[in-house]
């Protein structure tokens, strides 16, 4: 079974929740980036990045659920602030060593893979962070 990862802009949790159903082409500004788990991946990036504790970010529930998903449709995530800051503020070497770790991980994609996700992701959070929005992900 597939998964598609889609990150995508929106100005808040009520707007995100119209893409659920379908994705948010034509609405929001977004990003296909692959098929890997990413909850388990947002909580990864988080604790590198910001060195929080992954078990202290699960009990938080991070990454916060907007929808859940139903037999049919796709669950939606709201990435937490601290996290956008992180990758928009990230630097090629440190989006490197979090390629490199995250690759690490059981059922991930390979660092060249990961890199290549982690600066499109870093880019699409610089772009939200000038136009004011949300970053979200659609996991279907």
């Amino acid at each position: 079974m597939s998964t598609i990862v889609e990150f995508f802009m929106a100005p808040d949790d009520a707007s995100a929740l119209r893409a659920q159903p379908h994705g948010p082409r034509g609405m929001f500004g977004h990003v296909t980036l692959g098929n890997f788990d990413a909850e388990e991946a947002l909580l990864t990036w988080e604790s590198r990045l910001t060195g929080s504790d992954y078990d202290d970010l699960v009990d938080a529930g991070e990454p916060r659920v907007v929808s859940d998903a139903d037999v049919d449709s796709a669950v939606v995530f709201a990435l937490s602030e601290r996290l956008c800051r992180e990758l928009a503020a990230g630097g090629e070497s440190r989006l490197a060593r979090l390629a490199c770790t995250w690759a690490t991980e059981e059922n991930t994609p390979d660092s060249g893979v990961a890199c290549e996700i982690l600066t499109e992701l870093v880019d699409f959070a610089r772009s939200a962070a000038l136009s004011g929005d949300r970053l979200y992900c659609r996991v279907s």
